[in-house]
């Protein structure tokens, strides 16, 4: 694998639409941006949340600050493939990320207590499939970050598996922005594993997308412009968040009722 970002801080802006406002946005991409290198692909999440669901039920109540823990692949991984543990943050309308690769025994090991560096040597990515990384002390703090989190919420277990299909574009003219289309996003609260497939119920109508602009400086005019002209508004939306509340709302979970812990901390700039 080649190498990868393992750090990132960035707005993001999502906007939920339909097929004819994905592909008004689509005949803009075509002439500015071109598709990632990677390609699309499918994207699974397992969150990681308490018994009574503290992080997302703290999510949803829209807090100046906010944290996820989740194990993200592209394409459901073999056990000795590679896959990211990784912290999402939000403070004040800015995303900060931080993710280390692990096979997926490696990362369950590792979210059930084991030591990382302990885990990553019982279950090694296979040779062929480790990224490159050029910063060994970058990954040993996100590693820490990722140990005090797990730690700070007690009874941390996989609690929602989501997939789905990802479009990604990056600008041509090398500057930041990135838009992804997710479609047919997926989700279930059994055979909490990425190993186990990627099926689940459809969280959205067929033919709706989540559209996220991400970038740490503006949007550009000629975009906005675009958005504008197609009806496309800004709106808060979490995949997590939406599907815990039709699972709760379904019946699929109980509704918690213990009060929330604070955040583990704010997160750092860099």
């Amino acid at each position: 694998m080649s190498g990868f970002q393992d750090r990132f801080k960035r707005r993001e802006k999502k906007y939920r639409i339909d097929e004819q406002q994905y592909r008004a946005v689509r005949d803009y991409l075509a002439h500015t941006m071109r598709p990632d290198d990677h390609g699309s692909c499918e994207v699974l999440s397992l969150y990681y949340d308490t018994r009574l669901f503290q992080l997302i039920e703290h999510s949803i109540s829209k807090p100046t600050y906010k944290e996820k823990l989740r194990i993200r692949s592209y394409g459901v991984p073999e056990q000795d493939a590679c896959i990211f543990i990784e912290i999402k943050k939000k403070y004040r309308g800015v995303v900060y990320k931080r993710r280390v690769p692990a096979s997926p025994r490696a990362a369950f090991a590792f979210m059930a207590g084991l030591p990382f560096d302990e885990a990553m040597r019982r279950y090694p990515i296979r040779p062929d499939a480790r990224p490159h990384q050029t910063n060994p002390w970058v990954n040993a703090q996100i590693v820490s970050e990722l140990t005090y989190m797990r730690d700070h919420y007690e009874g941390l277990a996989p609690a929602m598996l989501i997939a789905c299909f990802r479009e990604p574009f990056v600008a041509q003219d090398g500057s930041d922005l990135r838009v992804t289309f997710d479609a047919d996003i997926r989700w279930r609260t059994d055979r909490l594993s990425l190993t186990a497939g990627s099926d689940g119920h459809a969280l959205l109508p067929d033919g709706d997308r989540i559209m996220e602009v991400k970038t740490a400086a503006a949007i550009p005019l000629d975009f906005t412009q675009v958005l504008d002209d197609a009806g496309i508004l800004p709106r808060s939306f979490s995949k997590y968040g939406t599907a815990y509340v039709d699972a709760v709302n379904d019946g699929m979970l109980d509704l918690p009722t213990a009060s929330i812990p604070q955040p583990t901390a704010f997160p750092q700039c860099g």
